[in-house]
């Protein structure tokens, strides 16, 4: 939100636009320039599409967006909670990978 003043959830989108990064292989916002970038920050979104389809999918591609949601009152409260969802997500996934498979 424009003139809004910065808070601990910065920290929440920042570790979202590394994670984005890491799984993406590019960065959520494009541009030639700075200000090019930031015009993306502000006015646009991250390409959901860019995500690979992984193991942990679609949660972990949820986890990231709202990480990165431009309203702050949209993204994770804190870093503990992006946390809690993470370790969520593999436990589930773990669960799934060593659940007896039906013949």
């Amino acid at each position: 939100m424009e003139g809004a003043s910065v808070d601990h959830r910065a920290d929440v989108f920042s570790v979202g636009a590394i994670a984005y990064e890491m799984v993406a292989h590019r960065k959520p916002f494009q541009g030639d320039s700075l200000t090019a970038v930031m015009f993306q920050i502000m006015h646009g979104a991250p390409d959901p599409e860019a995500l690979p389809a992984t193991a942990y999918s679609p949660e972990l591609e949820r986890i990231i967006l709202k990480a990165l949601a431009r309203d702050r009152d949209r993204r994770y409260p804190s870093l503990d909670a992006m946390h809690a969802d993470l370790v969520s997500l593999v436990r589930d996934a773990a669960k799934a990978l060593l659940a007896p498979r039906k013949p």
